[in-house]
């Protein structure tokens, strides 16, 4: 009778502790225009013969796809896949997507920070957002005034996020970040440049690099409750049609995020109370003729996936099996992690963080 006493008590104790769980920060890393392809199952055969050198193929291929996957994202595959969970395993029935059907970058970065699908948003051009985001709704509460920060390897963060409007701590694009001009070989960038310019867009894009190490300097100095990273190198490089650069673009990134959580891991404030979400804005086209492609009319386009890991993350793994998810259930997510509520005039806005907790 003790022994069933004494497991039911610990069981209330432990349901209970659970329900207690807060996080005090929340780290956003999005990586721009990365397909659920690569994420889950590694780099893909037939884009890998139209490489013009057999190198990716040595760095990425394997035919087992629990193999390739970890050598393309080493990170998610050794710590998220055990520590948090993964969504948007299409090859598992979990599907994961943007509800909006222009399908670009500027419409999915609304979708996923606004917790709403605009559709008369129509291209990625420099337009002023009329929604206000959950991350500019976070620095107007008292207790996450200042202590929100983005940092994005594309300018039109600016746009997307309002920052004439909002005053949110914004650095995008090609504006200086003051990090360091040497700095250890692990943390060096890949390229001798620091921009990649798109043919598919007038507009360039910052270097990962740069982005990671200007968001944890202000990290390490400012201690930020909300941390949005955005790199944008990936989807550039799709748009070139340079797999090798894609497949290297999205194991950079990796590293960089296996860098940060390592940071959080040994910093103070940050241990123990910070959960870390990697997310895409959109798809790609599904096969090896038009991956590098995305849009309106591109079948794939649509589909997204996420990862989290955290003090407060069930550690499940890969989900499978579940009610579609929407890219625009990230923003109320966000809100609900930190303590919050943020709903948008959305069907798909609540948040998944009683699948994320487990309870």
């Amino acid at each position: 009778m003790k022994s069933i006493i004494a497991t039911a008590l610990f069981s209330i104790i432990t349901q209970l502790l659970a329900a207690q769980a807060t996080c005090r920060n929340v780290i956003i890393v999005t990586i721009d225009g990365v397909r659920w392809q690569e994420v889950y199952q590694g780099a893909q055969y037939h884009e890998l013969t139209h490489c013009t050198t057999q190198l990716p193929a040595q760095l990425y291929w394997d035919s087992s796809i629990t193999v390739r996957r970890k050598l393309l994202m080493p990170f998610v595959w050794g710590s998220i896949q055990h520590q948090g969970q993964l969504w948007g395993n299409r090859g598992l029935g979990n599907y994961m997507q943007v509800k909006n059907k222009v399908k670009l970058s500027y419409t999915g970065y609304n979708e996923m920070l606004t917790g709403k699908a605009d559709n008369t948003i129509l291209t990625n051009k420099p337009k002023l957002n009329k929604h206000k985001t959950v991350l500019e709704y976070l620095h107007q509460l008292p207790a996450f005034n200042d202590s929100v920060a983005i940092f994005a390897s594309w300018s039109r963060f600016h746009h997307i996020l309002r920052t004439q409007v909002s005053n949110l701590y914004v650095n995008a694009g090609n504006e200086a970040t003051n990090a360091p001009t040497h700095t250890q070989p692990s943390m060096q960038a890949p390229h001798s440049h620091n921009k990649v310019y798109s043919k598919h867009t007038t507009h360039t894009t910052r270097n990962e690099v740069l982005t990671y190490l200007a968001a944890i300097k202000h990290m390490a100095a400012a201690h930020p409750k909300v941390l949005y990273i955005g790199f944008g190198q990936a989807d550039e490089y799709a748009h070139n049609k340079d797999y090798t650069q894609y497949l290297n673009s999205i194991h950079t990134v990796d590293s960089l995020v296996a860098q940060l959580w390592g940071i959080i891991q040994c910093n103070t404030y940050y241990k123990h109370n910070t959960v870390l979400i990697i997310t895409t804005d959109h798809g790609r086209g599904s096969s090896s003729h038009n991956w590098h492609k995305h849009g309106m009319l591109v079948s794939g386009s649509n589909h997204t996936w996420l990862a989290s890991i955290g003090n407060c993350i069930l550690p499940t793994g890969e989900r499978v099996t579940s009610p579609i998810t929407y890219t625009a259930q990230v923003a109320s997510t966000i809100a609900q992690l930190l303590g919050t509520s943020y709903m948008a005039n959305n069907a798909y806005s609540s948040s998944i963080v009683p699948q994320l907790l487990g309870r």
